[in-house]
């Protein structure tokens, strides 16, 4: 609600905010945790991500919206696969990413 207010004062049209619920179920292949680094990807459990997803998630306004984003994020976690990435902005990382987890092949 904050980005949405502050987008608004800001007159900033080219940027769209969409919630999660909005998308739910979501239909994704995967969660990647994403660093700048030298290309490599590598499958992990799903509980190494949720501090980082937990961190780049805004904080719900009240308990019990803390606890659903919480659940949801779970749910998302547990329902997909799960990688770290550290990568560069080329073309050989999106082919490593999309070869891994679409094509399921491995370097």
């Amino acid at each position: 609600y904050d980005l949405y207010e502050e987008r608004e004062k800001r007159g900033i049209d080219d940027i769209y905010l969409m919630r999660i619920e909005q998308l739910y179920p979501v239909p994704l292949k995967a969660l990647v945790h994403l660093q700048r680094g030298e290309n490599r990807i590598a499958a992990v459990e799903p509980h190494t991500l949720l501090v980082p997803l937990m961190k780049a998630c805004q904080r719900g306004r009240t308990q019990a919206e803390t606890i659903a984003l919480t659940n949801l994020q779970s749910h998302l976690l547990c329902s997909v696969k799960t990688y770290t990435m550290t990568c560069q902005p080329d073309m050989a990382a999106a082919e490593m990413a999309y070869n891994t987890i679409i094509k399921g092949r491995t370097e």
